[in-house]
């Protein structure tokens, strides 16, 4: 699009190639028209005029500046899917982050279970097996523990809920608290997996996760880049707020549906400015197509986050985030020099030209000469480094 900084470049490089030839007509017949030299002389100036008006510092030098800055965040592992998306970057006042999988290394395990009535064991069979057809990575960790082989008929996953399924005979309901009182088994506990059979709540069980070893210094880069971030997850708000602590986000936001996801992401878009969001799951598709920069996590993350994201992390290191928003900082920067760089080199050579100083060597140099300089000042963004975090 135009708004864009290469949509402007693209723009600008059109309507130099077609207003060149049309001024270069002028320059050579309109002064000996009126007296003003001999034709010789006018048109061998507008043949200067056109070599000078050649636009190809631009043409050369702000994609390539954009394919280096691709380049680079790529290398560090965050995949964009163009250069508007690189371009966008730059612009991001907040960064929110879903939790598990994310902030978190998603390599869960059952902890402890509690049970009302039924053996520990029976009711963590009976949840497992109502969960082993889920994709979300705590419902796989409960799956794993169906030490006894139950299977679970009519499963139905609701998004940002949890499971329904019928077990032995049971209806067996497992996840949050809002699945809960859908089923009539409401709770005030603050596990972040409940389970309820037939109706009524039954017990519920503990999942443990760790955070990233990388998490804490991304949060801090992050801080230190756009000013503030925060966590959405759908898990409870116990577990969200430790981790929130642990990291050291600015807010964090637990027990959120994907609808409410995407609300509070465009309450914070509203409040501090263009919002980039990460997550990895099925239920962050909604706010990852949301979000002015959507990033999913590559590495284990679904295929759905992957196709509404503008781009993929394809690391376990967050703090490839910062160092892309930083990357794509410096690319927007060089291309507005390489800009000023070429425009400035042939306006002050068109001037030279038009007064007859400048010759045909200045005018290759000019065109030849702002292109080459343009390139290798492009060639200085592969001095970024990243400093990779241990994982």
């Amino acid at each position: 699009p135009s708004t864009t900084l290469c949509g402007s470049a693209a723009s600008l490089m059109g309507r130099v190639a077609r207003c060149s030839v049309p001024a270069a007509v002028l320059v050579a017949v309109l002064p000996p028209l009126f007296g003003a030299g001999e034709w010789s002389e006018w048109i061998r100036r507008a043949l200067i005029f056109l070599v000078i008006s050649c636009p190809c510092a631009l043409v050369l030098s702000i994609p390539l500046t954009f394919f280096a800055g691709l380049g680079i965040t790529s290398r560090a592992g965050v995949l964009l899917k163009g250069a508007d998306s690189l371009e966008r970057l730059p612009r991001v006042k907040a960064v929110v982050l879903d939790k598990t999988g994310t902030l978190t290394e998603g390599e869960f395990e059952v902890q402890r279970v509690e049970s009302a009535e039924l053996p520990t064991e029976e009711l963590l069979a009976l949840a497992s097996a109502a969960e082993q057809h889920s994709l979300h990575p705590v419902a796989s960790a409960i799956a794993r523990a169906n030490t006894r082989g139950y299977t679970a008929s009519n499963v139905q996953e609701l998004a940002g809920k949890g499971v329904v399924a019928e077990v032995n005979g049971w209806r067996v309901a497992v996840g949050n608290r809002a699945l809960m009182g859908e089923d009539g088994a409401a709770t005030d506990s603050d596990a972040s997996v409940l389970v309820a059979i037939d109706g009524a709540y039954e017990g519920a069980i503990v999942v443990g996760d760790r955070v990233r070893e990388s998490a804490e210094a991304a949060i801090a880069a992050l801080d230190r880049s756009v000013g503030y971030t925060a966590i959405l997850t759908g898990d409870a708000e116990a577990a969200a707020q430790a981790v929130g602590k642990q990291v050291g986000v600015s807010e964090v936001f637990a027990s959120l549906q994907p609808a409410d996801k995407l609300r509070v992401m465009r309450e914070i878009r509203e409040k501090h400015g263009n919002t980039m969001f990460v997550g990895d799951g099925i239920n962050d598709a909604p706010v990852l197509a949301g979000a002015d920069i959507g990033i999913a996590i590559g590495l284990g993350g679904t295929e759905m986050a992957a196709e509404a994201a503008d781009a993929l992390l394809l690391t376990h290191d967050l703090t490839s985030l910062p160092f892309a928003i930083r990357a794509a900082k410096r690319t927007v920067a060089k291309a507005r020099e390489n800009i000023a760089i070429a425009l400035g080199i042939k306006t002050i050579a068109l001037v030279l030209g038009a007064l007859g100083i400048a010759g045909m060597w200045i005018a290759i140099l000019a065109d030849v000469g702002a292109a080459l300089i343009c390139v290798l000042n492009t060639l200085t963004l592969f001095w970024i480094t990243h400093k990779k975090h241990a994982s």
